[in-house]
């Protein structure tokens, strides 16, 4: 090489090793301590990746620039392999707890290619080196290192990144853009350091393939600072959504107090006049005027007190907030308990239960009875007392979900962002407080879970989602 190839050779290695220096800082540098996503859990390992990787380059422009003092550089050779096996290993072990994530059903299978990679590479160095030792021991090293194990750990990586950016859109187009080029410049950096000789020259550009590395390299780091700045925006999200609970905490707790002193207030009079009106049909009935009009009106009177009474208890719930204790049972016991309370209502009614026995949930069970009763009431009143409902649990990543459907039409997608709104109603007036989903919303949130609207066979319907602890 002449003086001008050194220089160039010297300032890519410097800035090869510094991009995934720069790689590795920008990811430790990032807090992800509150990110809910499976990706910031993991990242730790592309850190160490690049750490590795970068001490891994430069050891390699000290050993050029040095020679051989002393057969010093034999064990820095030695070291530097090492280093290099176990940045592809981070690596390879970084896309396979990402694949786990994303395909739980291939567990087993990702299980066994993470044994399976590293093994085969050991066995193929033991091999190589007893028919070439000791003539290119460091040399065999580093291309099986590089063809075995650089290769497949890179393309495993990239894959699943590629195939992981396409959950972030919901957080950020743009973050999962850059995380899905970020996925293929880490396979073109896999095809660059695993297959080609690091001797070798590209022939269409007549460049060293070094440098091809390099700039993958920097591809690699470019669109991953970028990409990163999805985490930016995701606590964003999260400390905007805990702001507005708070808010909303507050408000509710407000028109809970608002809501507590109405029912109380009245509930006294509607007491007084209910026991005013037993008395007037006791003595209508001892004259015997328990046929006439005056009895029917009266009689009219004491139901719309009683309707007056169920909505100044809805009133009361609504503004309970004291702490029950969580208890482990099963989910179709706490499913049955709910049926056998609207049993004189389902007489036309076929009920379809699709739940395991050994399904178990933590909770406060009367308080989600009170959700199994108020969902199943709705589907009574939406199928007018007759046709079918169907109630469905089923685990889904560690979570319980359950799915309320049946012979009715469905929520519409005009009313499906409202239905848990305090005093909102689609039932006539006088028929529904607008309480009960806002109650059943209020006591998911209390089991860490969720109440939602879903779309499930072109129809949308109540889902009941509890977390796994």
């Amino acid at each position: 090489m002449n003086n001008s190839e050194n220089l160039l050779f010297y300032i890519t290695y410097l800035f090869y090793g510094l991009a995934f220096f720069t790689l590795a800082v920008s990811i430790f540098s990032k807090n992800l301590k509150i990110s809910k996503l499976y990706l910031a859990k993991i990242l730790w390992l592309m850190g160490l990746f690049g750490l590795s990787h970068a001490v891994h380059e430069w050891l390699e422009l000290y050993l050029k620039i040095a020679g051989d003092p002393a057969g010093i550089s034999k064990l820095l050779k030695l070291f530097q392999i090492s280093n290099l096996s176990l940045s592809y290993l981070l690596i390879l072990f970084f896309g396979i707890f990402l694949l786990k994530h994303l395909y739980p059903k291939i567990k087993k299978i990702v299980n066994v290619v993470a044994v399976a990679v590293p093994v085969f590479v050991i066995i193929l160095i033991v091999v190589y080196i007893n028919k070439n030792f000791p003539s290119s021991f460091y040399e065999i090293l580093d291309y099986v290192v590089r063809n075995f194990l650089g290769f497949p750990s890179g393309l495993i990586a990239g894959f699943a990144i590629i195939v992981y950016a396409a959950s972030l859109n919901s957080i950020s187009s743009k973050g999962s853009k850059n995380f899905y080029f970020s996925g293929l410049w880490l396979i073109l950096y896999a095809v660059s350091t695993g297959l080609i000789p690091t001797d070798m020259h590209v022939t269409f550009f007549s460049v060293n393939i070094i440098i091809v590395r390099a700039l993958t390299a920097f591809g690699l780091l470019f669109f991953l600072i970028k990409a990163l700045r999805t985490f930016d925006i995701e606590q964003y999200n999260i400390i905007e959504k805990q702001i507005s609970s708070i808010a909303e905490a507050e408000k509710m707790a407000s028109l809970g107090k608002l809501a507590a002193g109405i029912a109380h207030e009245v509930n006294t009079p509607l007491t007084k006049a209910s026991l005013n009106i037993e008395l007037m049909k006791n003595n209508l009935e001892k004259d015997n005027y328990k046929d006439h009009t005056l009895y029917r009106r009266i009689d009219n009177i004491e139901k719309n007190i009683d309707k007056a009474s169920r909505i100044a208890k809805e009133l009361l719930y609504f503004s309970r907030t004291q702490d029950e204790e969580f208890q482990r049972v099963p989910m179709k016991e706490v499913v049955e308990n709910a049926l056998s309370l609207l049993q004189s209502n389902m007489s036309k009614v076929e009920v379809k239960i699709s739940i395991r026995a050994d399904l178990y949930i933590d909770c406060i069970p009367w308080k989600i009875e009170e959700v199994f009763v108020n969902n199943i009431m709705n589907s009574l009143e939406a199928i007018e007392y007759k046709g079918w409902i169907k109630i469905t649990a089923q685990k889904v990543h560690g979570e319980t979900k359950v799915f309320f459907e049946d012979s009715g039409e469905g929520i519409s997608d005009e009313i499906a962002g409202k239905l848990f709104e305090p005093f909102f109603t689609t039932k006539k007036p006088g028929k529904g407080t607008g309480l009960g989903l806002y109650i059943c919303y209020d006591i998911m949130q209390k089991h860490n879970g969720e109440i939602k609207v879903e779309k499930r066979m072109d129809k949308n319907i109540i889902v009941l989602v509890f977390p796994e602890n």
